[in-house]
């Protein structure tokens, strides 16, 4: 996506936030979020469909078919889910850089858990 695009996007979504109620939008996100993980459970079952399609050795050629439905679907509610978070953290005043500070500390508590996972394994 371009830069421009990008930016059309931010404005829309910054347009929508200040429209809605905080508590409409932490609704929507709750509603969002259990479609997420409903479309990641759908594609738990089609990654159990396949190993059982490759040990029974059938055609694959519906798996193709289901991949391409199962992702799809996935992607569409990642967006849904991102497009009220954005929209939460706009209305509550949350930077990015907040967010960021976030996610680097977690990130490394968890290369640090896995350094600590990997030298118990020596």
């Amino acid at each position: 996506m371009s830069k421009p695009d990008e930016e059309k996007l931010v404005k829309l979504n910054t347009k929508f936030a200040k429209i809605y109620d905080l508590e409409d939008m932490l609704c929507m996100l709750m509603e969002e979020s259990a479609e997420l993980i409903q479309a990641c459970n759908k594609y738990m079952r089609y990654l159990n469909k396949k190993k059982k399609y490759k040990k029974k050795k059938k055609n694959t050629e519906e798996l193709k078919s289901l991949n391409k439905e199962v992702i799809e679907n996935l992607v569409e509610e990642i967006a849904d889910t991102e497009i009220f978070i954005e929209r939460i953290k706009i209305q509550l005043g949350i930077k990015n850089s907040e967010v960021i500070k976030w996610k680097k500390n977690k990130l490394h508590r968890q290369e640090n858990r896995l350094k600590m996972e990997k030298r118990k394994e020596k």
